[in-house]
């Protein structure tokens, strides 16, 4: 405990904590604002469509994990030339990416719009344009999340959800609707990918040896089944409960879930600073379990307490999304349901972190755990759809697995090892 002290370990997870919370905070008004500024069948639009974004987004997500993971390296190795290499190479190649997919999806929002239900096929196109630079902000956020500059990355994320949140209202108070809702998303990427560049300004240019990351594309393949299965155990509910359940089911699914995903936005911050600090420890060969019990702790903490919020106070919370013509509230089928969907999101929250440390440390096995899961719950609602208490089990049920297989690999992993290992030794 000595050296967390020495190295700002708790200051560190309450730093980024309370940036997660502060996203939490803009993502609940925004989806409070949608939620009374939409009607219904719109606000299940959204949603569906949000979380289909979220599961196309998975790779800029394993970027944002990869370049954290060996930033983080490079930096304990104060070898900064690798850092600024390996960040200008994958910037451009991460730019045109952005560009072919966004192609590639637009040409595909007909079927996309006809498996969501969704009548205007305008939608996704709009949605999907920001993938011009979903893809290369994440890249700088993991650079800085590699770097230790928490406080840059905070305030990254956070003026993303803000701006978010305020064009958002002012684009639907001129009267685009729903196109109100999903354009900011795109002018949020272009006000802030240049804030993040000019943040990392300052690193070497690239020289003209090329430098090897060994490793990176086996680490990159596996990391991104690990977050696609949790990407999927947290967010393709929503696009099968949209292709499913009738429109006033789906928009109060939106509202189930939208509210129950706002207990996982503080331990992300907590995932934030846990991930370079573990993964340094582990380079040069310190101990780093005693991370992990804080960032547990951290995140049990926050996500029970909106468990307890939602369990006392379920109504309260739902009537903040706004009343019908007729002065009742819209999403009244979600209060029976939040508590139980805040706890599968608990477990979840709790996986999040033991997969983050399993990838800080190149253990990236952990990715077969969290696709079991995932296949588990893609099943489970594909059989049973009739109604929401059915697919909100199967949620509920897929993250006790989820959770309790995580720390099932947990024990196995460090029963035979007592030593810490390099990465330079054959992965588990």
């Amino acid at each position: 405990m000595e050296l967390l002290k020495k190295d700002n370990m708790a200051r560190h997870f309450l730093v980024m904590a309370g940036f997660g919370l502060a996203i939490g905070i803009f993502n609940s008004l925004y989806q409070l604002a949608m939620g009374r500024m939409l009607q219904l069948g719109d606000y299940g639009i959204l949603g569906s469509l949000n979380s289909l974004f979220m599961v196309v987004t998975v790779l800029a997500l394993t970027i944002r994990t990869a370049m954290t993971k060996f930033i983080s390296r490079y930096h304990a190795e104060n070898n900064q030339e690798a850092i600024g290499y390996l960040w200008r190479v994958y910037l451009k190649r991460l730019l045109i990416l952005g560009a072919i997919a966004f192609a590639f999806v637009a040409a595909l929002s007909p079927q996309i719009s006809g498996f969501l239900r969704i009548p205007n096929p305008w939608y996704p196109v709009v949605l999907f344009s920001s993938l011009t630079l979903a893809f290369a902000l994440p890249l700088n956020e993991g650079t800085l999340n590699g770097l230790h500059r928490f406080f840059s990355l905070g305030w990254v994320t956070t003026l993303w959800a803000l701006l978010r949140l305020v064009l958002a209202i002012l684009l639907i108070k001129v009267g685009l609707g729903l196109y109100g809702s999903l354009a900011p998303y795109m002018i949020a990427y272009i006000i802030v990918f240049p804030i993040a560049y000019y943040m990392l300004k300052d690193l070497p240019q690239k020289g003209k040896d090329k430098v090897e990351f060994v490793g990176l594309r086996y680490y990159v393949g596996l990391s991104f089944v690990a977050i696609l299965a949790y990407t999927i155990l947290t967010s393709f509910d929503m696009v099968l409960v949209k292709h499913f359940l009738n429109e006033e089911q789906a928009g109060n699914y939106a509202a189930i879930a939208a509210l129950g995903r706002l207990s996982l936005f503080a331990p992300m911050g907590v995932a934030f600073a846990l991930f370079p600090k573990t993964s340094g420890l582990h380079e040069l060969g310190k101990s780093h379990r005693p991370v992990l019990l804080i960032a547990v702790i951290f995140t049990i903490l926050l996500t029970g307490l909106v468990a307890v919020l939602y369990w006392q106070f379920p109504n309260f919370f739902v009537h903040l999304l706004g009343q019908d013509e007729l002065g009742q509230d819209k999403y009244i089928l979600a209060v029976p349901h939040l508590f139980e969907y805040s706890i599968a999101m608990m477990f979840f929250a709790v996986s999040y972190i033991f997969m983050n440390y399993f990838l800080s440390l190149n253990r990236i096995k952990i990715a077969y755990i969290l696709a079991g899961a995932a296949f588990l719950q893609v099943l489970l609602i594909l059989y049973f759809h009739e109604n929401i208490t059915q697919v909100v089990s199967a949620v509920i049920i897929s993250s006790a697995v989820c959770l309790a297989a995580t720390l099932i690999f947990y024990q196995w992993w460090q029963r035979p090892r007592r030593l810490i290992v390099s990465d330079s030794q054959r992965s588990d």
